[in-house]
């Protein structure tokens, strides 16, 4: 049995092997036949191991028939390490600039074949988001489907998921789920002007979008929607427009 990945994700060849004990080498820099780009991998010879995989649901040319594991399988309390394992190897997170240049939009998904998406998408449900399905292959007979969704926000609650106690995990996605959740906690560290509307003048400076939320109460994402959008303009280097909120004008400077 061969375990391959792409030569960017040997980090996670490094820490399987150590975790099996496995003595024997990492090849590297192995074509991969498509000419599209390096593997790096091991290779095992434990018929035990192969026949302990094979009755979790893990045997070989499973593309087009592969199975979400059964709760006898994969644990529930444990399902979301399975997950997080199969969107490392066949899932994709991606930033898309074109949308919003200000603001990156996150996108995540995986393939796989239809009955397992399902099940996948199943075990995400209680998140209360929505996923969308398409065929990936043109040959009906094939049995392939993409799962996507977007929305910072959104995405954020199922990486949040996936990663719940996680200690293994590919690096490369890792860090892009981190630095979503930067992204969607901008700290508000400059000041922020409220304005009486009827006089137009300011008649207090809170420091933090924290502070006007203990007060005013609502959600702090409002709040930062609000203030974005004066970001945005300042970022732009154009007079920004006053944004009401809880009938008051505030800015951000």
């Amino acid at each position: 049995m061969t375990i391959f990945l792409g030569q960017i994700d040997i980090d996670i060849i490094q820490k399987f092997k150590l975790l099996l004990e496995f003595t024997g080498p990492i090849y590297n820099n192995v074509k991969n036949g498509y000419g599209h780009q390096l593997l790096c991998g091991i290779q095992l010879n434990s018929k035990h191991f192969s026949e302990a995989l094979s009755k979790l649901g893990c045997f070989p040319r499973k593309t087009f028939t592969l199975k979400f594991p059964t709760e006898e399988q994969v644990p529930k309390h444990l399902i979301h390490h399975f997950m997080r394992g199969y969107f490392d190897g066949d899932g994709t997170i991606y930033k898309d600039k074109k949308k919003n240049i200000k603001r990156p939009s996150f996108g995540i998904g995986i393939v796989s074949t239809k009955d397992f998406c399902d099940e996948f998408y199943k075990s995400l449900k209680f998140l209360d988001i929505n996923f969308y399905f398409h065929k990936k292959q043109k040959d009906p007979s094939k049995n392939t489907i993409q799962m996507t969704t977007e929305g910072n926000r959104q995405i954020e609650k199922v990486l949040d998921f996936l990663y719940n106690n996680a200690t293994i995990y590919l690096e490369r996605k890792y860090k892009k789920y981190i630095e979503l959740k930067k992204l969607n906690n901008i700290p508000i560290t400059k000041s922020i002007n409220q304005i009486d509307t009827k006089t137009n003048k300011i008649i207090h400076v809170w420091q933090s979008a924290e502070e006007v939320i203990k007060v005013f109460g609502g959600h702090i994402v409002a709040l930062r929607h609000v203030l974005l959008k004066s970001i945005c303009r300042i970022k732009g280097r154009k007079p920004y427009i006053r944004q009401t909120w809880h009938n008051f004008k505030w800015e951000y400077e």
